[in-house]
């Protein structure tokens, strides 16, 4: 259980990553997680004040994949 959080959060570290290096041509980021929001809001918090991409963040706790599949 403990590798899969790592794995999850390592996942987490490189999307904001890569959006830390388009930063330049994206003003908002959106997120969809399954997360607990006082686990990641933090995160995503801290991110916002570094890079200065806002993040839309949408917390679920079933049907993320259809949500995402049918936004595209």
């Amino acid at each position: 259980m403990k590798s899969l959080s790592t794995l999850r959060l390592a996942l987490l570290g490189g999307v904001f990553a890569l959006a830390s290096g388009v930063s330049a041509m994206a003003a908002e980021l959106n997120i969809y997680t399954t997360r607990e929001a006082g686990l990641i809001q933090p995160l995503l918090d801290a991110f916002t004040a570094s890079s200065g991409v806002k993040v839309n963040t949408v917390f679920m706790k079933d049907g993320l994949a259809e949500r995402v599949a049918s936004e595209g």
